[in-house]
């Protein structure tokens, strides 16, 4: 990411009442949904034309007509917006190569063009309409242009811009919605900074590769508002311009990389697209609303756009800052202001909590000797999520298929803590990988398996629970028991969440469970004992 700042372009006054002149009222309102295109078509978004009638200084157009679906909108025949579907696609006008149509590299399968290619001082714009939640307060514009630099004067040379209005019940303009959310970039030479120069035929002009600009509206949630992207042509002659735009939102958070290396913590990783971040402990969990009053002191870490380099969005989280600082923190964000506006730049701040969630593998082979081996799954988690992905991997050492449990794939309880037959008697190394959303950990130790005739590892034991379906509590039942024994509950995640080490009586074991404390929902009891392994669903009301 570049950063935002622009040479010779003079921002004044008189640009608060662009767009000013057409205060449409719209019942259709976005929650983000198709900001990025994926729907292939511009559901949500509002198409505008007019011509561009500024003079050096001050921007001023005609009427606007309004296209409701904006792919209607065409201008001397061509079509002023253009949805790109082939990510492989390169403008050749400033190279072969160098400006992709789709900046996939940011996650992307589709960007619009607008498209103003023709004489006629045109003036194309596209907008969206959105009501600000938690889900979406984060917005990404991302964009490129190509603009003639024909060598007029300010605005009477072909521009660009981005702007985000608040809007009323009415979906009419009130005002921008912040200062900071206006950017303009006019097509002259020299070139604004972070900008480069090309030559197509007899034209002159700069262009702007891909290019991230990030705004977190938090404070603004539950306002209605509308995000505008124009490109104009110059207002003497109507030299042409033309840009690439993809837009994201998404909450406003931060991610929380548990997985990065071995001496970190955590990896904390900031929306991409800020001006600034800067990193501070929070120990005492203020809430968002009193976070400015302890960001005045030295950062913990910073990092801010330098030239063309973008700042770095992220910051590790090692032991001895937990041990120094806690686990709770905050990143301040600082929006881009481009040079010669004078307005304060758009501050947030976003919270985080840099919890570890590495799995700590481990495993204990059961007792009893035979060629069937019992394991039992004792993974430790310090994260407690029951939306997570728990996979297990068991490779038991004697060259048979790895073993895996999924819990969204392949959820078969009997495969977190499975019994293994080996053919032949000896020492084995057994290992198992344990992952949590990804962030794996391996345990491996050896056991030694004893060939034992088969009717001597199965014992005709029974389980029974009841009542099942249950509500409060359940009672376990077990028959045929040759020794001590464990009962376990497993979620459906695979986590085992109790354990009750059960003495037999006569050869039975009964036992009772309190479900009071536990959700609705399914779950396992499973009894591992001395030759003995039996699994019954359990359903709790």
């Amino acid at each position: 990411m570049k950063k935002l700042t622009t040479s010779f372009c003079t921002f004044i006054i008189t640009v608060l009442m662009i767009f000013g002149s057409f205060n449409q009222s719209f019942s259709q309102i976005g929650d983000g949904t198709n900001f990025d295109f994926s729907m292939s078509d511009f559901t949500y978004w509002k198409g505008y034309q007019t011509k561009n009638n500024s003079d050096a200084t001050v921007i001023k157009y005609s009427g606007w007509n309004l296209f409701t679906n904006p792919a209607e909108c065409t201008w001397q025949s061509d079509t002023c917006f253009v949805i790109n579907k082939n990510y492989t696609e390169y403008d050749y006008n400033v190279g072969a190569t160098k400006l992709i149509k789709i900046p996939t590299y940011f996650g992307f399968n589709r960007s619009v063009k607008i498209n103003v290619q023709k004489y006629g001082a045109n003036t194309n714009m596209l907008s969206y309409d959105m009501l600000v939640s938690d889900k979406n307060s984060l917005v990404t514009f991302n964009y490129s242009m190509v603009l003639e630099a024909p060598g007029h004067t300010g605005y009477q040379n072909p521009f660009f811009q981005l702007e985000i209005f608040e809007l009323d019940e009415n979906d009419n303009e009130i005002a921008r919605l912040d200062p900071s959310t206006y950017y303009d970039v006019k097509g002259q030479l020299p070139k604004p900074d972070g900008w480069s120069e090309f030559t197509v035929g007899s034209s002159d002009g700069i262009w702007q590769n891909w290019k991230q600009i990030s705004y977190d509206l938090a404070n603004f949630r539950s306002k209605r508002i509308r995000m505008k992207v124009l490109v104009a042509g110059c207002s003497p002659t109507g030299h042409w311009s033309y840009g690439y735009f993809v837009g994201k939102v998404g909450a406003s958070a931060i991610q929380v990389n548990s997985c990065y290396k071995v001496d970190t913590i955590a990896k904390l990783i900031a929306p991409p697209g800020f001006a600034k971040y800067e990193w501070f402990a929070n120990p005492n969990d203020l809430p968002l609303s009193q976070l400015s009053t302890i960001a005045n002191g030295t950062p913990l870490a910073i990092s801010a756009v330098n030239g063309s380099v973008p700042a770095k969005n992220s910051f590790l989280v090692k032991q001895s800052t937990l041990t120094t600082n806690g686990e709770n923190y905050f990143v301040r964000l600082t929006t881009q202001v481009p040079t010669g506006l004078s307005i304060p730049a758009y501050v947030s701040y976003i919270k985080v909590k840099a919890y570890n969630s590495k799995p700590k593998a481990r495993f204990y082979k059961q007792s009893g000797q035979s060629n069937i081996v019992q394991f039992y799954n004792d993974t430790y988690f310090p994260v407690q999520d029951t939306t997570a992905l728990i996979e297990y991997f068991w490779d038991f050492g004697d060259g048979s298929e790895i073993l895996m449990y999924n819990s969204q794939t392949n959820p078969i309880v009997e495969n977190i803590s499975p019994s293994h037959q080996y053919s032949q008697e000896g020492n084995y190394r057994v290992q198992l990988t344990s992952k949590f959303n990804g962030c794996a950990t391996t345990f491996d130790t050896m056991i030694r398996a004893t060939l034992v005739g088969l009717d001597d590892v199965e014992s005709g034991a029974s389980l029974s629970l009841y009542p099942n379906p249950a509500t409060n509590q359940t009672t376990v039942k077990v028959s045929g028991v040759n020794g001590d024994a464990k009962v376990l509950v497993v979620d459906e995640q695979g986590k085992v969440i109790e354990t009750i080490n059960a003495i037999p009586s006569n050869g039975t074991i009964e036992t009772k469970i309190d479900l009071s404390k536990y959700s609705s929902g399914i779950y396992f009891v499973k009894v591992i004992g001395d030759k003995i392994q039996r699994t019954e669903k359990l359903i709790i009301q």
